[in-house]
């Protein structure tokens, strides 16, 4: 199968890379997809759906330099190819875009990224990022922390794009409450620097 994924590749470079990728994380990926299907076959389909994936968009997985990060994403794919293989699931993701679609954000990204710089240490951020849920966290770590444009993100989520763009609204609002709990935040969201 790994002879497949890697037709999916020009570049002989990215090719040795996904071959690393495969061996290293194959057998939790696995392991991610099986719990959500408990089924061997469908789970191996997941897999294998997200291996596609990534072999795809590996120009864009490259730049994940972390290898937990790159551990997060692997896993992360393949549990998003076994939901995506539930019943009902398109039915919710219907809803999930008339709901981007409509959204609008009510706080600039520069202003956002502003106030964050001025008044956070980056540590403290990443720490309130990973304390959203997983639809959020996903979407303001590749976009923010990664520096994903919202297509790339998109892309490397599997998502449409108004979905990322609803995520990063919802997202922004999550983080600065959990900011504003951890104090600091208050005082640039009154001062009008978002």
């Amino acid at each position: 199968m790994l002879a497949a994924y890697l037709a999916l590749i020009d570049n002989k470079t990215e090719q040795l890379e996904f071959e690393t990728i495969y061996h290293t994380y194959r057998g939790q990926m696995f392991a991610v997809a099986e719990s959500v299907l408990h089924n061997y076959h469908d789970a191996e389909e997941a897999v294998g759906d997200a291996f596609v994936a990534a072999a795809k968009n590996m120009g864009l997985i490259r730049r994940i330099q972390e290898e937990q990060d790159l551990r997060s994403y692997m896993l992360k794919s393949a549990k998003r190819c076994a939901m995506n293989m539930l019943p009902g699931l398109a039915k919710r993701e219907q809803l999930d875009d008339a709901d981007g679609a409509a959204a609008e954000s009510e706080i600039s990204d520069d202003a956002f990224l502003d106030m964050i710089c001025t008044r956070f240490a980056y540590r403290e951020v990443v720490a309130a990022i990973n304390l959203l849920g997983d639809r959020y966290r996903e979407a303001l770590y590749f976009h923010f922390v990664l520096e994903f444009t919202i297509p790339e993100t998109a892309a490397l989520l599997g998502r449409k794009v108004s979905v990322i763009k609803q995520r990063l609204v919802r997202g922004k609002r999550a983080l600065i409450q959990i900011l504003k709990e951890k104090g600091g935040a208050d005082n640039a969201i009154k001062s009008g620097n978002v």
